[in-house]
């Protein structure tokens, strides 16, 4: 009969794996609830100085955003409602980074603004948590602080992410505001 921690880390990993598999579908599908909802990482609204707000395409706001860095994955927009795109990176690309975020930009007519919201990959968090806690049980079992550099490593590689996934995304705005602000 297994242990309680044994049981608590398959019922938790078949979560991860679980959610793992239901953000990649909402993903490649483009679901708007997806896109929208999240912990944001990234915020940035750019004042529009114009009076009438024309909403690009897609691929108008793909082609800006192209990276002059051959080792960043393109980003893909798709527009997801009336007034709102989604947009991520290309999922399968060899990167030198972990991808954190992905985005989403609301043109609000009302207000002349467009904001540009980067959320946290739900993942990533569920895996940095379960990850964490399990490594920190086993520190405290086994008096071993060594172990305490697997978060540590883990917490540099997705600050890494986040900080190249942040400028590119400040890149992006910089597009948006040229052409709007």
């Amino acid at each position: 009969m297994p242990d309680i921690v044994t049981t608590c880390f398959l019922a938790l990993m078949g979560i991860c794996v679980a959610i793992g598999i239901a953000e990649t579908i909402l993903s490649v599908t483009w679901c708007r609830f997806y896109f929208s909802i999240g912990i944001p990482l990234y915020k940035r609204t750019i004042r529009v100085k114009t009076r009438e707000m024309k909403l690009p395409s897609a691929d108008d706001i793909e082609e800006h955003a192209i990276s002059n860095n051959p080792r960043h994955p393109p980003i893909l927009v798709r527009q997801i409602d009336s007034s709102a795109f989604g947009f991520r990176e290309t999922m399968i690309y060899f990167q030198p980074y972990m991808s954190v975020m992905h985005g989403y930009i609301f043109f609000n007519k009302i207000s002349n603004e467009i904001e540009l919201k980067g959320n946290s990959s739900w993942y990533l968090l569920v895996f940095t948590c379960f990850f964490v806690s399990f490594t920190l049980l086993g520190v405290f079992e086994t008096k071993d602080f060594i172990y305490l550099a697997l978060p540590i490593g883990l917490l540099a590689i997705i600050g890494h992410g986040h900080l190249i996934q942040k400028k590119r995304y400040d890149e992006l705005a910089e597009i948006l505001h040229k052409l709007y602000g």
